[in-house]
């Protein structure tokens, strides 16, 4: 699981516990294999409508992050304007 970000690493346990693969998830969020990869290795943000059709673990660790993110931007931004 290299190079997987937080959320990448909880998608990736919850396609090993349903038994899945990324190209199943493909599938059923309706994008390519390599987007997905993208999204678990933190190049592409996930995608809104993935949120009613993932579970609700993956959907919280996704928002957990993405509050993550905008809570260091604001820092840097108070930082910059010392």
């Amino acid at each position: 699981m290299s190079g997987y970000t937080p959320l990448g690493k909880t998608i990736a346990h919850w396609l090993i516990d349903q038994d899945m693969k990324q190209k199943d998830l493909a599938l059923m969020v309706g994008a390519s294999t390599a987007f997905v990869s993208a999204v678990m290795n933190g190049k592409k943000n996930m995608p809104t409508k993935w949120i009613g059709l993932l579970p609700k673990h993956v959907v919280q660790k996704a928002l957990e992050v993405k509050i993550e993110n905008y809570e260091r931007k604001i820092s840097e931004l108070k930082e910059l304007r010392k």
